[in-house]
């Protein structure tokens, strides 16, 4: 397994679970993965979404996660309190599968503004959906 594959798999389960403790009397449904070459926002009606530069050695890459307005309202979690949450929540998974990401500085990314220079570089993104009652989130990783 590569460690992109292990960075995902534990930020999917962190996401999961920090949703979970959010919303326990909701279940959480999780949607299909959708693969692209390149950059783009995973809905349309998503206006902004948080991005973090993730290294291991001399690879890079990106994490991003987005959160409807009504969602994030609901949740009383900005994007960025969203993602320190669930990187600190899946610390645990990364020790276990032995990987050491190292995340720079998070940045918003608004659906009108050009990505920056590294975002529009990736050939692989991956987005994740979940649902709840009151909208829609998204974790993805592009390389």
């Amino acid at each position: 397994m590569t460690p992109w594959t292990a960075l995902l798999e534990s930020l999917h389960s962190a996401f999961i679970d920090e949703l979970n403790e959010k919303k326990p009397k909701e279940k959480v449904e999780l949607g299909l993965p959708r693969r692209l070459s390149q950059f783009a926002f995973p809905d349309t009606e998503l206006g902004s979404l948080l991005f973090c530069e993730i290294q291991f050695d001399q690879a890079s890459g990106f994490v991003f996660v987005g959160l409807e307005k009504s969602l994030g309202e609901s949740l009383s979690f900005s994007e960025a309190q969203l993602w320190e949450a669930i990187f600190k929540r899946a610390g645990s998974e990364f020790m276990r599968r032995n990987i050491r990401p190292k995340a720079g500085n998070t940045q918003s990314l608004t659906q009108t503004a050009s990505a920056p220079k590294g975002v529009n570089a990736v050939q692989k993104l991956v987005w994740i959906p979940f649902k709840l009652q009151d909208g829609k989130c998204y974790l993805g990783m592009g390389v």
